[in-house]
């Protein structure tokens, strides 16, 4: 009778204890035991253990909408930005320093929130609705318009200023000058 060949020395399953590895020293079977290694699933669906693989579709999916909800939060501090920089320069009598953060600030917002959302549909959160989006550019219109009124607004002044001093001839300014004391 032909002896089967004797399996090299190594970690083999116990075969009565599951979840447990044996010591083969290659002659015979040792005392030395060790618990298997957990099976790691290489992607999410190729574990034997479809409750762990519904946890961790939930975990995705929390995460991709956490992301989403941080690119909302990006976006209304951008609109935001955008708007109050547009009425402090108004209220400022035209576009300055105020003006040029709040359009890098607002563009910088803005465009975080664009990455945000791309990357939280990329990792399976749902898309916004028709009326969402409808909602959302409304909002950026209006933060733009008014964002784009505080130079049209000093430019309108600017005209209006033009107007005036066209009328105004050298005998008006000869006139003003010795109102106010200065010869000219």
């Amino acid at each position: 009778m032909l002896d089967a060949p004797l399996p090299t020395a190594g970690w083999y399953a116990d075969g009565v204890t599951p979840g447990v590895l044996r010591w083969f020293d290659g002659t015979a079977w040792t005392e030395q035991t060790m618990p298997a290694p957990a099976r790691v699933a290489a992607r999410l669906g190729d574990s034997s253990d479809p409750a762990r693989d519904a946890a961790l579709e939930w975990s995705r999916l929390a995460e991709a909408r956490r992301v989403r909800r941080g690119g909302i939060g990006w976006f209304c501090t951008g609109a935001t930005a955008l708007a109050l920089a547009g009425l402090g320069s108004l209220a400022m009598g035209g576009p300055g320093d105020l003006w040029i953060l709040g359009a890098i600030g607002g563009v910088f917002c803005v465009g975080r929130a664009i990455r945000d959302y791309h990357r939280a549909v990329y990792r399976g959160a749902p898309t916004f609705s028709v009326p969402g989006f409808a909602l959302a550019v409304a909002a950026l219109v209006l933060a733009v318009g008014v964002f784009v009124a505080a130079p049209v607004e000093a430019a309108h002044q600017v005209s209006h200023l033009s107007h005036e001093v066209s009328g105004v001839t050298d005998g008006d300014v000869q006139q003003l000058l010795h109102q106010v004391g200065v010869s000219p």
